[in-house]
């Protein structure tokens, strides 16, 4: 599999999150990457990843002049379309051809809405190896919990249960049917929709 792709050399301080690398034979997608230097010693960079087969986390260290092999991936603009047991429908909206990914492939799922533009880095061998969703999402609220009169005096937050089942902390004056915009990364409530 590896054999196919274009694999580069990058410093471990050029890596961020969302980059594909090569560890140990198996591809990973950065999930964090942060660059630590202790007292006396040599800066490092403390990377999490998603192993992009088995879905599992880890993290690693890594020294900070270390060469790391990246893998080179396309960006494709796809539209997804429905879900197909545990994997989603997606289709180029140029070519119209359709691609089915790993549910698990994808971060923030519960937000994912039919017709919705996703970006997906796509290998040279034809392997998806992310897909990424806008930052934010339109939600609509389907419970929240009661609200009492004076709590408009201070900035109150209260529990509310989205549409898609998440569940975050929104101002008082939201209430069930309200839309409102929401972080996908950490289900924080943003604005009204």
């Amino acid at each position: 599999m590896l054999t196919r792709l274009h694999l580069f050399f990058s410093s471990a301080n050029d890596i961020r999150a969302g980059h594909i690398i090569d560890r140990k034979g198996r591809l990973m997608v950065v999930v964090k990457a942060q660059h630590q230097k202790s007292g006396r010693g040599q800066a490092f960079v403390q990377i999490e990843y998603r192993d992009i087969a088995s879905g599992a986390k880890g993290n690693d260290r890594l020294r900070s002049g270390e060469d790391v092999e990246r893998v080179r991936v396309e960006s494709r603009r796809m539209t997804y379309l429905y879900p197909e047991g545990a994997k989603l429908v997606f289709m180029d909206p140029e070519s119209f051809e359709q691609m089915e990914v790993d549910e698990e492939l994808v971060e923030g799922r519960a937000y994912l809405a039919e017709g919705e533009e996703v970006s997906m880095g796509v290998a040279d061998d034809g392997q998806v190896v992310s897909v990424t969703l806008p930052e934010v999402a339109t939600v609509t609220v389907a419970e929240t919990a009661a609200s009492f009169r004076n709590e408009t005096l201070t900035r109150s937050m209260k529990e509310a249960i989205l549409e898609n089942g998440r569940k975050t902390q929104v101002p008082t004056f939201v209430e069930p049917g309200d839309r409102i915009v929401v972080r996908i990364s950490d289900d924080t409530y943003i604005s009204r929709g």
